[in-house]
């Protein structure tokens, strides 16, 4: 937890089924705790399944002696059960030992499967703000699995950010990524390409992030990407280049998965845009699914196949960038109100029988 007059941290540790990734996790604990130690004065961290369970309920001193202490406990998690992420998080933001309200940073030390409880992020972040919850910061171990999109939503939303952590050797960089003021990112500029998107839509950069821009276009080696970021008043450019051009039909999909995962996340006002471009890139997700029957009477039965020329069509002439920003501006407010999405859902069930 972090007070602008005296610095605390909290982080909430807990990995769904991977050892891999949570002996990441408890090495990430330690070593934020231990290269931060002139500046996190106190801690409290909580683990979660589908219940939450503070370590102590209440702050205790960095101290080598309270770390150690710390790793301990940490040793004796079971990776089992479901996780309700939106249930630790609303913890997180007022737990129940605390008196008063404080502002602090959170350290999210988990790979984002929802599997229990609340699974919107529009709604877990609307209400971690609600609740005066202060930036969050989560991290990216890249082991498959997980739900990249709901911790990128939720840093996002609360001035956070995601970080790589692909390995172990990179904890010791990521560890103190959060200490410099983040920027904000106003505009890319890219001569060479058209409907450009960074993954995840961040808002905020800090140093040690990693970008990935996607568009359309085909960039040589060397060709100028250039980024406006502004901190208060003071604005920078930031002026860099591909730095090799290869071609892949990959990065077609690459395009595609990234453009699917911001329509998706804002379904109830672009399906159409995100069935067309999910079907058309091969992505599965929220709209689309992979099926396989036995004979090409089948396949035309069930009319799959038949719009690959519309969708074509459709995500030849749709930029995905702008259909998500318009989305964005006509949804508004009503993005995380629990009894609009239902409605919205009933009515798109409705529409689909």
């Amino acid at each position: 937890l972090h007070r602008v007059d005296r610095r605390q941290r909290q982080m909430c540790i807990r990995d769904r089924s991977n050892p891999e990734r949570f002996e990441i996790w408890r090495t990430m604990l330690a070593q934020i705790l231990e290269n931060n130690r002139n500046e996190i004065d106190e801690f409290a961290v909580m683990t979660f399944s589908v219940g939450t369970n503070w370590w102590r309920e209440g702050f205790v001193a960095n101290t080598p002696e309270n770390v150690a202490a710390l790793m301990r406990f940490t040793d004796g998690l079971a990776l089992e059960g479901a996780t309700d992420v939106g249930a630790a998080l609303a913890e997180a933001s007022s737990p129940t030992w605390l008196e008063g309200r404080k502002v602090y940073n959170t350290y999210l030390l988990s790979d984002g499967a929802a599997t229990w409880g609340e699974a919107d992020a529009h709604a877990i972040a609307k209400r971690w703000a609600s609740a005066g919850g202060n930036a969050l910061f989560a991290y990216n171990t890249g082991i498959p699995g997980g739900a990249t999109g709901f911790l990128t939503k939720l840093a996002r939303d609360s001035g956070g950010a995601v970080f790589s952590v692909v390995g172990e050797s990179e904890v010791p960089a990521a560890s103190v990524a959060h200490r410099a003021r983040p920027w904000e990112i106003e505009s890319i500029e890219y001569t060479a390409g058209t409907d450009l998107m960074l993954e995840g839509r961040p808002r905020m950069l800090f140093p040690g992030q990693r970008l990935t821009l996607v568009g359309r276009g085909n960039p040589a080696a060397s060709t100028p990407v250039t980024l406006t970021l502004r901190q208060g008043e003071e604005t920078r450019r930031i002026d860099t280049t591909i730095g090799r051009a290869m071609s892949s039909e990959l990065a077609a999909r690459r395009y595609g998965q990234v453009a699917v995962d911001q329509l998706e996340d804002l379904v109830t006002a672009t399906r159409p845009q995100a069935v067309a471009f999910a079907r058309h890139f091969r992505v599965t997700g929220r709209t689309c699914s992979l099926v396989m029957l036995e004979t090409d009477d089948d396949y035309a039965r069930a009319g799959i196949g038949l719009t690959e020329e519309q969708d074509a069509a459709l995500v030849a002439r749709t930029e995905g960038g702008k259909t998500v920003a318009g989305a964005l501006a006509q949804m508004g407010k009503r993005l995380g109100d629990p009894k609009l999405r239902v409605l919205e859902e009933l009515s798109l069930s409705l529409i689909h029988i």
